[in-house]
């Protein structure tokens, strides 16, 4: 569909926002920001939050992107090591 409505003209230029009316990503975005947003106020404000990304790289970026880095919590990202448990590897402050 988006194709065709490239050759046709309609679409200048491929973005997220060619793909339908509330493409997937955006829609994760603003349920990530609410989320955010709740874990602060049940966890309180010297929590840190956990993430286990085993997502593809776009929906780990978006999950970043939409991260307000003086509002919300800090995020410690693990990663998985052959042979071993999950191990934490980048703190997002």
């Amino acid at each position: 569909m988006v194709r065709e409505r490239i050759a046709a003209g309609e679409i200048a230029h491929l973005s997220v926002f060619a793909l339908g009316p509330i493409p997937l990503l955006v829609q994760l975005g603003r349920l990530m920001r609410t989320l955010y947003d709740q874990i602060k106020a049940f966890h309180g404000q010297g929590a840190i939050i956990h993430v286990f990304p085993a997502v593809p790289a776009s929906v780990a970026v978006e999950i970043g992107r939409v991260r307000m880095p003086k509002a919300d919590l800090p995020l410690l990202v693990y990663d998985q090591v052959p042979g071993a448990p999950f191990m934490p590897r980048i703190s997002i402050e």
